[in-house]
């Protein structure tokens, strides 16, 4: 047992909790997450897979947001009139992340990154997240912009279908997806889910193998992204 606090804050009661249940270190997302807790930018990646939400969870130390001391009440109001219906759906119960991933909060850092390069460009692992929690730790105004379009691709994406086995539900697979259809929006979002599920179909049954090697090695590379991005970009805007 490392010891016991008291203390108000949900998030030092977490850390303390983790340290005398676990006994395992930290890691890189999770200390992120305490350390910027109350930036906008951690707090709209949270919220979008509801890490922070409008239910109490006593089990996790996670306040419903209206009574959390600790968000700013700005993006209270904000969350209050966005209610997330799909990208946390699809995160949370699509079969991409398994329960100690979640648990180990490895999908939060998967939509820090998610949200960073739909708002920039591709880049190699999670350099440009890091900057960009410093950047926007007060306000991150594109939010409601990206929220908007990440619940209809992930509504999108659910209607798709996919078996829960499926081979574009592996976390670099559903990244290229969701990154390719935020870029080209206005391209993609009106095709018909059946076409896009019956193409993909046909691209992985001839798996070209530059593309197998770099949805299976090296997946967070700047290089690795950027050739799933161009292969799928391929087989899905001229549909």
């Amino acid at each position: 047992m490392i010891g016991t606090i008291k203390h108000d804050d949900p998030q030092i009661q977490e850390i303390f909790k983790r340290l005398n249940t676990t006994f395992y270190a930290l890691s890189i997302i999770e200390k992120l997450s305490i350390e910027y807790a109350a930036s906008e930018y951690m707090l709209f990646s949270k919220y979008l897979i509801r890490e922070v939400s409008f239910e109490e969870n006593e089990e996790e130390f996670i306040l419903p947001i209206q009574k959390n001391p600790y968000i700013p009440k700005q993006f209270i109001s904000w969350a209050e009139n966005n209610h997330v219906k799909y990208f946390d759906k699809l995160i949370l119960e699509g079969k991409i992340f398994t329960p100690y991933e979640i648990s180990r909060q490895t999908h939060l850092l998967f939509t820090l990154n998610v949200v960073t390069t739909v708002m920039f460009d591709y880049f190699n692992r999670n350099d440009l997240t890091n900057k960009y929690l410093d950047k926007y730790v007060e306000s991150f105004k594109e939010k409601e912009l990206i929220f908007n379009k990440l619940e209809n691709i992930a509504k999108k994406v659910i209607k798709i279908k996919f078996p829960s086995k499926s081979y574009w539900l592996n976390k670099a697979n559903i990244f290229s997806l969701i990154v390719v259809f935020y870029k080209n929006y206005d391209e993609l979002m009106d095709i018909n889910e059946k076409e896009v599920k019956s193409r993909l179909e046909e691209f992985e049954s001839n798996l070209p193998e530059e593309y197998r090697i770099s949805a299976k090695e090296g997946v967070n590379n700047k290089k690795e992204r950027l050739t799933r991005a161009s292969f799928l970009k391929d087989i899905l805007i001229n549909i």
